[in-house]
């Protein structure tokens, strides 16, 4: 199951219901599972009221975005929506397009779903980046690669210094020519 916080940062756009559920849901405790009702009896105190004919096509959205399960009435239970994700950390994340979930963020029935999200380490490696430089992957023969982060402006001068300094680590022995 893949979850699309890009998606749901257009859909919010276009519905602030679905905002406006991740605030109320955010006012409560890290919990796997919200009752339709009580968001719609949080979001009546807190904000102008939601039909609740509109409470239910967000969290279908919310739903169809891999972000939970809308689980319908039974006999013991009312609608209630189980999350994949921790909607305070989805709320906390949605005004910012550069954020993602961390697999840090998932609940128990994300796990339970085979949910996968990017590990801290994944993204603190992909943030290391510099802003505008450019990853190069240069295939050296079938298997082997070497990766370049260069920046966009690089002179003639600094790229004949860079091969000059692969040259000289191979030349010492730190690169094993063959």
């Amino acid at each position: 199951m893949k979850i699309d916080l890009p998606m749901l940062r257009e859909e919010a756009k276009k519905n602030p219901t679905i905002a406006k559920i991740l605030r109320a849901c955010g006012m409560g405790r890290r919990s796997g599972v919200t009752s339709l009702t009580l968001i719609e009896k949080r979001l009546i105190k807190v904000l102008p009221p939601i039909e609740y004919g509109d409470l239910v096509v967000a969290f279908r959205t919310l739903e169809s975005l891999g972000f939970g399960r809308l689980l319908q009435v039974t006999q013991r239970n009312r609608s209630r929506f189980a999350w994949t994700v921790d909607p305070m950390a989805v709320n906390g994340k949605l005004p910012n397009p550069g954020a993602k979930l961390l697999q840090g963020d998932l609940l128990a029935f994300g796990y339970k779903l085979g949910v996968i999200l990017q590990k801290p380490e994944e993204a603190a490696k992909e943030d290391a980046r510099p802003a505008g430089w450019i990853q190069h992957r240069l295939d050296l023969r079938p298997g082997k690669a070497v990766e370049l982060l260069l920046p966009p402006d690089l002179t003639a001068k600094e790229a004949d210094w860079i091969a000059s300094f692969i040259h000289l680590q191979a030349e010492r022995g730190r690169i094993k020519v063959k």
